[in-house]
């Protein structure tokens, strides 16, 4: 469906091109067998180039989708699991890379010859009291390092951390987390119920430009310039099909799902 969906868009799209191009190559050179080959020359190009640019960003695509996927079930297991289950399952993984230690709240790890107290903190975003309790807990095990695991943080406590003298700290988000340690040692998959989103409209253009005006412009833009083949003052048909074009562009950019798509 999507190689089908793809040729639908492609057929549409390299049709627009050409007609444009021939249009005006025909308004210049006079002679349908000078303005024709390069139309279709120029049509063919710009198609081969957006094919290839779409199966690169199609591969990207799919890889960011598995990787956020991932990373989302990993999120929301360790958000919704107990202390002492995070603790477990992080003190299985650094056992397994450093010497260290589980404890009811940390896990104490020699990393680099230095004494780090690992202490994750998953149920809400990382506040000044999280990183208060988490310095204090590290104090208690008299580490050399604290590193704080959690989902995400706002940039006050990486301010507030660089303000702080004496013991190194760390904060690590998911992302971070998962390139560190978790790679190769994800939790059990969770079923994640995607919450549906709902459109934010925000007024970028006039209602001249809405989203629902695409395929009328395309249509027109079309007709306007095929017209100027068998009308007089054709380089006004030329003119105002290729600016009903651009109206039509800039509907399709505004859009989130079409029916087909320019590029």
């Amino acid at each position: 469906m999507k190689y089908f969906n793809y040729f639908t868009t492609s057929v549409i799209r390299m049709f627009t091109i050409m007609s444009a191009s021939f249009v005006w190559l025909n308004y210049y050179f006079r002679k349908f067998a000078h303005a024709f080959p390069i139309a279709l020359i120029v049509s063919l190009t710009i198609e081969i180039i957006l094919f290839v640019k779409w199966r690169k960003d199609t591969r990207q695509n799919n890889l960011n989708k598995s990787h956020n996927a991932l990373i989302g079930n990993i999120k929301f297991a360790l958000i919704h699991s107990t202390l002492s289950t995070n603790i477990n399952y992080y003190a299985n993984i650094l056992k397994s890379k450093y010497c260290s230690q589980k404890y009811k709240d940390c896990i104490v790890a020699i990393v680099d010859n230095k004494k780090v107290c690992f202490v994750p903190t998953y149920h809400s975003n990382v506040s000044l009291d999280n990183v208060t309790d988490s310095i204090a807990i590290a104090d208690m095990h008299n580490a050399d390092k604290l590193v704080i695991l959690t989902t995400n943080y706002p940039s006050q406590i990486t301010d507030y951390i660089s303000s702080l003298g004496g013991m190194e700290i760390e904060v690590y988000d998911i992302e971070k987390t998962y390139s560190t340690f978790l790679m190769g040692n994800t939790l059990p998959t969770c079923k994640v119920y995607e919450k549906q989103n709902k459109v934010n409209v925000k007024k970028l253009f006039t209602v001249a430009f809405d989203k629902s005006k695409t395929k009328a412009y395309l249509a027109s833009g079309l007709i306007l310039m095929l017209s100027s083949l068998l009308v007089p003052f054709s380089l006004y048909y030329i003119i105002s099909g290729s600016v009903l074009l651009i109206f039509a562009l800039v509907c399709y950019t505004k859009k989130e799902q079409v029916s087909f798509a320019l590029f």
